[in-house]
């Protein structure tokens, strides 16, 4: 993606405007304000940016290069969005997605300090799974596009999905009592059971399909809330609430273009990313990809 329509993309959430608004209309002088707040913290020069897409073998080059040139830094975080966006150098697109994520892991045991943060998506297998209150409409590992590969070299491995989207208003069923912390996006229960499904309008779903230390059983759902004012209005006045949560719901991130590495004197720890795809999460990166607190 060009830098331009990523700062587009920016100042469409920081001010809460459409891009038509922004590109065609004078801004007031609060919306200035938040506009240069915005790109102040693009103006950083621990940010690396590679607009155009390259082949894996350019990339792990590249990557090796500059992991050899900051290996005394605490951490360096290295993102790409999104991985089907590498050119072809394997004959077809799976191979060559393989090719980078096996360099990548060579990479991540070479460099303890690197940070690596794959973007994907979901293939289309989900969109034939799409019903109420059933457990299948969740992601899995067969959804992944392209590459189980993934699955198999992450240490975290997170699905972010907006099952609204899908045209899903009560979604899966599950036992209250392993949730207690989403209790308020519970359905009333149902049957002897006594099972409840969630409530998806405004929320977006993360789903943790691996966590490599983890223990046997850990937490494998979060939800946030993208839309929680005036949801009675929306409802009213039957506004697209698929395009306002797919909105909102980038607001988590972070880090833009095909490559970003950042190198700095501090442990980043966390990352989160929205929208259906797949992401690796770990925990606490702000907006613009600085360690947070």
């Amino acid at each position: 993606m060009k830098l331009f329509n990523l700062i587009l993309r920016g100042l469409n959430k920081a001010l809460s405007k459409s891009k038509k608004n922004i590109l065609l209309n004078e801004f007031s002088d609060f919306e200035k304000g938040l506009a240069n707040r915005y790109i102040e913290t693009l103006m950083d020069d621990r940010f690396y940016i590679e607009e155009n897409p390259i082949t894996p073998e350019q990339f792990l080059a590249q990557s090796k290069e500059f992991l050899q040139e900051n290996k005394h830094k605490k951490a360096v975080l290295i993102a790409v969005d999104h991985m089907a966006l590498f050119k072809n150098s394997k004959g077809d697109k799976k191979g060559t997605i393989d090719a980078a994520v096996e360099g990548i892991n060579i990479l991540k045991k070479e460099f303890p300090n690197a940070i690596f943060i794959l973007l994907t998506q979901l293939n289309r297998s989900i969109l034939l799974r799409i019903a109420d209150k059933d457990l299948n409409a969740q992601p899995n590992r067969g959804d992944i596009f392209q590459s189980d590969t993934m699955f198999h070299i992450a240490d975290y491995l997170v699905v972010v999905h907006n099952p609204n989207r899908l045209g899903i208003n009560q979604y899966l069923k599950v036992n209250p009592d392993h949730y207690p912390d989403l209790e308020e996006f519970f359905t009333e229960t149902e049957g002897v059971s006594k099972k409840v499904s969630f409530n998806t309008l405004g929320n977006i779903f993360y789903h943790v399909l691996k966590i490599r230390e983890g223990d046997v059983v850990f937490k494998d759902i979060y939800i946030e809330k993208v839309i929680s004012e005036n949801l009675e209005m929306y409802k009213n006045e039957k506004i697209d609430l698929v395009t306002k949560a797919a909105n909102y719901s980038n607001k988590l991130f972070l880090l833009p273009g095909t490559r970003i590495i950042s190198p700095n004197e501090q442990t980043i720890t966390s990352f989160s990313r929205s929208s259906i795809a797949l992401s690796i999460k770990f925990k606490g990166v702000t907006q613009t990809g600085q360690p947070g607190p």
